[in-house]
């Protein structure tokens, strides 16, 4: 005997047998549209069959992914650009669309629900393509639903001067040399800086990517066997909402990294910034053992 319907709270989900069509059917309530209730549904032979299925429903529409059959990754692609930066201006509007350019020629046809494990390689495939113009190089390493992971080259310290232009108290230029807090600042901003581009790019090329795990690294080195050592000195975890709002013409790019990040590895210890402790991050330690540390520019 079928299950009489039974009396819902506001917003839940209703599962109800379908004596004309002998199916069980689940509804999902999702707001309004021009004063009418927006419903979706979902049938199974089975109560649990439709129960799975509105689960993923559920899901999807939380995450504000389209149901429909259809929906392609091309679609996902125009409405984001359409309705997903909003407060950009038109110059990085245009600049996104040619950023997804790489995206949508592989996946654009492809409905949304029938990616695979090929089109996730597509995607970072795209990525890499992206990154390839980069100061700073970056490669994505891999993928874990909605959530990225990617490796940032950073350089030395050398990189920051030692010292910078100043004016002496007569007015005249001179070159005042940087303490050493001073410089490492400043090169906690660089990888800042470059962190922060890498991932505002990948957000840009990969639309569904919620959020991405960096590890940005350093060579040093060589260790016992003559092989360049990577130290890795930032990690953590960015969402794509986080960057919503944030004035980034107006906070340095240290105090982004970190007022965005929902973990954050650094190690600074009296206003220098050192290597991570590996001893006490084993997965990051794991991954760094995996990857080939040859300098390109040193190979013949």
């Amino acid at each position: 005997m079928a299950e009489p319907r039974s009396r819902r709270g506001h917003g839940e989900d209703s599962i109800y047998f379908d004596q004309v069509n002998n199916h069980w059917v689940g509804a999902v309530s999702h707001g309004y549209e021009a004063g009418k209730r927006v419903r979706k549904t979902v049938t199974g032979r089975t109560k649990t069959a439709v129960k799975a299925k509105l689960r993923q429903l559920r899901q999807e529409l939380d995450n504000g992914v389209r149901s429909s059959a259809t929906y392609t990754v091309g679609n996902a692609l125009d409405d984001w650009l359409i309705g997903g930066l909003s407060g950009r201006s038109d110059r990085t509007r245009e600049l996104y669309r040619d950023t997804v350019k790489p995206l949508r020629e592989p996946l654009g046809d492809i409905k949304l629900r029938e990616l695979n494990a090929g089109d996730v390689q597509q995607t970072l495939d795209a990525l890499a393509e992206a990154f390839e113009d980069n100061q700073a190089p970056a490669a994505p390493v891999g993928v874990d639903g909605t959530e990225l992971s990617l490796i940032v080259l950073v350089p030395g310290e050398d990189a920051v001067p030692e010292r910078l232009p100043n004016t002496t108290q007569a007015g005249n230029l001179t070159l005042r040399k940087l303490a050493k807090g001073e410089r490492s600042a400043l090169y906690l901003l660089l990888i800042a800086g470059h962190v922060l581009v890498t991932l505002r790019e990948a957000f840009a090329v990969a639309p569904g990517v919620d959020a991405a795990r960096v590890i940005a690294v350093r060579r040093s080195g060589p260790d016992i066997y003559g092989r360049a050592v990577l130290d890795c000195m930032v990690a953590g975890r960015w969402t794509r909402t986080a960057f919503n709002s944030v004035r980034w013409a107006d906070a340095d790019a240290g105090h982004i990294l970190a007022g965005t990040a929902t973990e954050l590895v650094l190690n600074q210890k009296r206003g220098q910034i050192l290597p991570v402790d590996l001893s006490t991050e084993p997965e990051i330690r794991d991954l760094l053992s995996t990857m080939d540390t040859t300098d390109p520019a040193t190979e013949d």
